[in-house]
């Protein structure tokens, strides 16, 4: 019964201890880099270092799989270390054009892996009223600790239609430091109306369509 799967679930928790921490450093610098006709081109640069870390440390018994209904799980100890570095520009190059150009570089230690991912988008406003903005970017998405490195245990309650009778498994899965990353690319339009004048002033529109593929 779900009753019972919950008290199972709360016994298993008092028995480990789970810390997961995460330290990060940035370094980020802001200014204006020079001056277009239409105005001053703004510029930042910047470094990250992030170190995450997860330890959960269960009892004897629980590693030996010896609680009720032969539950237990593996002790997890995990951590990745990753580098980025970014640098972008937001131009106007129109007084009517906007456009900016941010790209960003990181590594993943453990994983031995590292991606560059940019992104562009305008925004056009022809007049007071309308405005017109696109953009496209790539992005990169690395596995959890969990997925990566640890293990997991869940008893669920399943029911015999032969027997007639309830009972319950422990389903245990295992990290796969080769789960290959999320890679994708995404496009956005968008076109919005701010009236001013009449019985449009203070109307709002706006339209906006998204597309995203795994690449």
């Amino acid at each position: 019964p779900p009753r019972s799967t919950h008290c199972i679930s709360s016994a298993a928790s008092d028995v480990y201890k789970r810390q997961v921490e995460q330290r990060v450093i940035d370094v980020v610098l802001a200014g204006d880099a020079f001056d277009l006709p239409s105005g001053p081109v703004g510029m930042a640069v910047g470094l990250q270092v992030r170190h995450d870390d997860l330890d959960k440390d269960y009892d004897v018994n629980t590693n030996a799989n010896n609680a009720a209904f032969r539950y237990g799980a593996a002790d997890v100890r995990a951590d990745m270390t990753s580098k980025a570095m970014f640098i972008e520009a937001n131009a106007p190059i129109l007084d009517t054009l906007d456009l900016q150009l941010p790209v960003r570089h990181q590594r993943f230690n453990e994983l031995d892996t590292s991606t560059t991912d940019p992104k562009v988008s305008a925004i056009w406003r022809p007049n007071n009223n309308w405005s017109v903005r696109a953009s496209w970017g790539t992005s990169f998405t690395v596995g959890g600790l969990m997925q990566l490195f640890g293990t997991q245990t869940i008893v669920s309650n399943t029911r015999d239609p032969y027997l007639d009778t309830e009972f319950f498994i422990p389903w245990i899965s295992s990290g796969n430091v080769e789960l290959s990353p999320e890679e994708s690319e995404a496009w956005n339009i968008g076109v919005s109306f701010q009236g001013s004048d009449g019985f449009l002033d203070g109307c709002c529109l706006l339209y906006t369509s998204d597309a995203a593929d795994d690449m």
